[in-house]
């Protein structure tokens, strides 16, 4: 019985850690530096690190693709409009969602970046 003990702690122990451990996708070894997972200011520091004032547009689009973020680019306002869903700090019945405003110049590249809260619920 003496020699189960320790089994059974230790099995206890990596269950523990399987469940409480957050399975992101930089946890998992991917590249995606913006997820769900985050609060909206790291967001808006990941984001305006990344995107530095006379990115492209072609570049602003690969950056979000490749962190599967909704976005899409709108000539009338010569902007990127992004969206990250259900982010960190929400509440039990309001969701909270990141809006990435990206504006570019008149040759299409950065120019400024607004990262701001959306909340949504019943």
């Amino acid at each position: 019985m003496a020699l189960r003990t320790p089994k059974v702690i230790l099995m206890t122990f990596a269950l523990t850690a399987l469940l409480v451990c957050p399975w992101t996708g930089d946890a998992m070894g991917h590249d995606k530096r913006l997820s769900n997972s985050l609060t909206i200011e790291q967001i808006k520091d990941r984001v305006t690190q990344d995107l530095r004032p006379g990115t492209s547009l072609e570049g602003v689009e690969r950056y979000f693709t490749e962190n599967d973020v909704e976005h899409g680019y709108y000539k009338d306002s010569n902007s990127v409009l992004a969206m990250i869903k259900n982010i960190r700090g929400g509440q039990l019945l309001i969701d909270k969602d990141a809006q990435i405003i990206v504006k570019l110049n008149d040759a299409h590249k950065v120019s400024s970046i607004e990262v701001k809260p959306v909340f949504t619920g019943p």
